[in-house]
């Protein structure tokens, strides 16, 4: 009895000398994790309606910018001289420096108008999304 008394004693003494566990790092606090998940929630939202908006605003101008276009070449082809007739009428004209600058600045001209249709779209699907205080 004695000896299981002392051995038992020397187990204890030896668990005792490995230490104590290691500590576990404190837990955040639950208050700001639901804070944040809410912050999160909010930001997909808003991610989600801009999107959402984004393709809304490219489909209701995109499609009737493609449909415009679509049938200007149509009746170019049909009506017209056709579409190559009137390439190879742009492309001699070309040839001619004064109107060669008149191409470009037409060319310019509508890339600044589809860049500022574009930038004026964005800007309005912004400010809806704001009063509507997704973003």
């Amino acid at each position: 009895m004695r000896s299981e008394t002392r051995e038992i004693s020397d187990v204890s003494e030896q668990i005792r000398s490995l230490g104590s566990p290691p500590a576990m790092p404190p837990l955040p606090d639950p208050d700001r994790l639901w804070v944040l998940a809410e912050i999160a929630a909010q930001e997909e939202a808003a991610a989600r309606a801009l999107r959402r908006a984004t393709l809304r605003q490219t489909l209701r101008y995109g499609l009737p910018s493609a449909g415009a276009l679509w049938l200007f070449l149509e009746l170019l082809e049909t009506e017209g001289p056709g579409l190559d007739a009137w390439i190879q009428s742009i492309a001699s004209l070309s040839a001619d420096p004064v109107v060669n600058v008149a191409i470009s600045a037409l060319a310019a001209l509508g890339t600044a108008l589809l860049t500022g249709g574009l930038v004026l779209g964005r800007s309005l699907v912004a400010r809806r999304l704001r009063d509507f205080g997704l973003l």
